[in-house]
């Protein structure tokens, strides 16, 4: 666990499990992470990053190697970490996930085009 042993934080082996168990990750904890396929690793990073309990969690295109069922439970994990707290910064160029989140910000070309409040997608698109 590379971002504790940096900020100097013990990640208890109780937490790992949890996070692992909550993202369906339990039979892959003791696997080299090369033996992982795309969407199992990303699965991983998120957890990593959760696990360093940041404040702010930044996050790019962190839904784009999922499968459905693990795109929500993502979403899921994501949606109580706000309600927790925490602040999470998404890049995506799914619309379907932007909807989703409590603020959207449309970019195009390197500038802000839209600031949504409880973003739709029919706003979202346009």
């Amino acid at each position: 666990m590379l971002p504790g042993i940096l900020n100097g934080r013990k990640i208890e082996k109780s937490s790992v499990e949890a996070i692992a168990t909550r993202l369906e990750l339990k039979a892959e904890l003791n696997q080299p992470i090369d033996a992982l396929s795309g969407g199992e690793q990303q699965r991983v990073a998120i957890a990593r990053t959760i696990l360093a309990d940041p404040e702010i969690i930044f996050l790019d295109e962190p839904t784009s190697a999922l499968d459905t069922h693990s795109r929500k439970l993502t979403m899921d994990l994501f949606h109580e970490l706000v309600g927790q707290g925490k602040t999470i910064i998404m890049v995506t160029h799914d619309l379907g996930l932007a909807e989703k989140t409590s603020r959207t910000i449309v970019m195009r070309d390197g500038k802000i085009e839209r600031d949504i409040q409880l973003p739709q997608f029919n706003t979202v698109i346009k």
